[in-house]
C-alpha cells in the first residue's frame, strides 16, 4: 500500500508543485530552507492536508491525523502564511501552525565531506556517497525500484559534484537526469527530475543511514596490586549498555564506563563515570555522539531527555546534561525534581538548585549574600533562572553549606517549594507560583532577609 500511495504523489505531472503544498511524496523537492525542528507548546497538535479549497488556513476542517508530540524532532521544508511543512515520517507529512514548531535548532550549514559518506535508504532505494580520492568533491552512485503489481522497474544513477553548503546537484550520464541532495543533519533529503529511470522510478524521499549488523564488546576489568609502600590496590572498570529512546522516536545506544581506584585502607575510590553515545545501528568502533566522564558514581536517562550523572560521594550533588547531544545542562544539589504540567500528555518540567560553593565555576555565585540559583526548564531548555540571595553573608553561608543544610524541591499547588534547612535551625521556605509555564518571581512567597531576582548565565 505504501508503494501504491508513493506512485499516486511522486508522478511526473506534480513535481510543479503550489506554495500551499505539503505533501510525503513531493516534501523533498523543497530543499531550499530545509531544517531541523522541534514541536514545542503543549496540548495536542494536527497534521493539516493542503488538498480542499482554503486548506490549511482552514484549521480544523482541513485536519488529516494528530501530529507528533510536542518535544518531537522533525524536519520542516517551508514555512507559508503562518504554517510549517512538516515531515516526521512517511506516514506522518502534512501543515502544522508555525507557531508550534521550534525553527531555531541548529544545524551544520557547512558540513565537511566525511558527513555526506555512506550508505543511505530510503524504503529499497540506495544512495551510496563516498570522498573522492581528490578529498574536494563526492562521489555518488544509487539504485531505486519501482514495485508494481506483477512487474519491477528500476534506475541507476552515478556522478561527481562538490557541495555547495549542505546542499549538492548533479547530472547522471547518460542522459538527462538530474538529482539534488541536502543535508540535515543525519537526514538526507533527495529529489530528482523523474527520469532516472523506468517507469514511475525515482530516487526522491527522505533517506536515513543504512547500518548494517555488528557486535559490540566491552570488557570489565578488576586489577589488584600494591603501591610502593606496600598499600594494596584494588582497581575496578565495568562496563554496561543501554538502549535509550528519545522523545522524538529516535534511539540511541549508551555505553557507560564506571570506574574507581582503591587503596586499601584510605578513603573513597575516586569513582569516575564515562557515557558515550551513538545513535541505534551505527557501529560503536565509529566516533560517538557525545562521550562525557565525570567524578562520580553513576548516569542515567531522565525521561527521554535529560541524563543526570549522580556526583554524589560526600554530599549530594547531580550533573544534568541533555542526552541528545550531551551538552552541560545545569546542576543541582537539591534532588532533581521532575513533573508534568498536563495528564495525561506529558509535558515534562525540572527544578533544580545550584548553591554556591567550592566547585562553583561562576566567579557571581561566589560573592557576599548568594545563595544560589534556581533553575526551572523543560527538556530542552531553561526556561528561568532565579538568583536566591541573603541581606547578610553570615546568613547565606550557613543556608548554602553543603555541609550542614538540607535542600528539598517540591512541586505543589501549581507552585516550586523551596526548603532549606540548616542543622538544628528552623527551615527557610520559598514559594514560587508557575504562571504561563515560567516562574511568577513578582508573587513569590519569600521569608523577611531573602531576596529572589531573575538571573542568567
Amino acid at each position: 500500500m505504501r508503494t501504491l500511495l508513493l506512485l499516486l504523489l511522486v508522478l511526473p505531472g506534480l513535481s510543479a508543485q503550489g506554495e500551499n503544498w505539503c505533501r510525503n511524496g513531493l516534501f523533498a523537492d523543497d530543499q531550499n530552507d530545509m531544517r531541523p525542528a522541534r514541536i514545542i507548546g503543549t496540548g495536542a497538535v494536527s497534521l493539516y492536508q493542503d488538498s480542499t479549497p482554503g486548506c490549511p488556513q482552514k484549521g480544523a476542517a482541513c485536519k488529516e491525523a494528530d501530529g507528533p508530540p510536542p518535544g518531537t524532532q522533525v524536519l520542516v521544508s517551508k514555512v507559508h502564511d503562518g504554517f510549517a511543512c512538516v515531515w516526521q515520517s512517511i506516514d506522518a507529512v502534512g501543515w502544522i501552525p508555525a507557531a508550534r514548531v521550534d525553527l531555531s535548532l541548529p544545524f551544520d550549514r557547512n558540513p565537511p565531506l566525511a558527513a555526506w559518506a555512506g550508505d543511505w535508504k530510503f524504503f529499497d532505494n540506495h544512495l551510496q556517497i563516498a570522498v573522492a580520492p581528490d578529498g574536494r568533491r563526492l562521489r555518488i552512485g544509487g539504485n531505486a525500484f519501482w514495485h508494481g503489481l506483477n512487474t519491477t522497474h528500476d534506475g541507476s544513477i552515478e556522478g561527481e559534484a562538490v557541495p555547495s553548503g549542505n546542499r549538492l546537484s548533479f547530472q547522471s550520464p547518460p542522459g538527462d537526469c538530474k538529482v539534488r541532495l541536502a543535508l540535515v543533519n543525519h537526514t538526507l533529503a533527495a529529489t530528482d527530475n523523474r527520469v532516472c529511470g523506468g517507469m514511475n522510478v525515482t530516487f526522491t524521499g527522505i533517506y536515513e543511514p543504512a547500518h548494517g549488523p555488528f557486535e559490540a564488546q566491552s570488557a570489565s576489568i578488576m586489577q589488584y596490586g600494591r603501591t610502593a609502600d606496600g598499600q594494596d590496590t584494588v582497581d575496578i572498570t565495568n562496563v554496561t549498555f543501554e538502549l535509550v529512546q528519545m522523545s522524538d522516536e529516535r534511539r540511541l545506544m549508551l555505553r557507560k564506563t564506571h570506574s574507581e581506584h582503591n587503596v586499601i585502607g584510605d578513603e573513597g575510590g575516586d569513582p569516575k563515570i564515562t557515557v558515550e553515545a551513538w545513535p541505534l545501528g551505527v557501529n560503536l568502533k565509529e566516533k560517538p555522539l557525545y562521550g562525557v566522564t565525570l567524578a562520580g558514581q553513576d548516569a542515567a536517562p531522565i525521561d527521554d531527555a535529560l541524563l543526570v550523572f549522580d556526583r554524589t560521594e560526600e554530599i549530594p550533588w547531580w550533573s544534568v546534561y541533555h542526552l541528545d547531544s550531551g551538552k552541560h545542562f545545569f546542576d543541582t544539589y537539591a534532588p532533581l525534581l521532575r513533573f508534568s504540567l498536563t495528564d495525561p500528555e506529558q509535558t515534562g518540567r525540572y527544578v533544580g538548585l545550584e548553591v554556591s560553593n567550592d566547585e562553583t565555576a561562576d566567579k557571581r555565585l561566589k560573592a557576599p549574600g548568594v545563595v544560589g540559583v534556581l533553575t526551572y526548564a523543560s527538556g530542552d531548555r531553561v526556561i528561568r533562572e532565579a538568583l536566591v540571595t541573603c541581606d547578610t553573608a553570615a546568613r547565606a553561608e550557613t543556608l548554602h553549606s553543603l555541609a550542614d543544610t538540607t535542600f528539598a524541591l517540591a512541586f505543589a499547588g501549581k507552585a516550586i517549594r523551596l526548603t532549606l534547612t540548616p542543622f538544628g535551625s528552623s527551615a527557610t521556605v520559598i514559594t514560587v507560583p508557575l504562571v504561563n509555564d515560567d516562574l511568577d518571581l513578582a508573587h513569590a512567597r519569600i521569608p523577611a532577609g531573602i531576596h529572589l531576582a531573575a538571573w542568567k548565565r
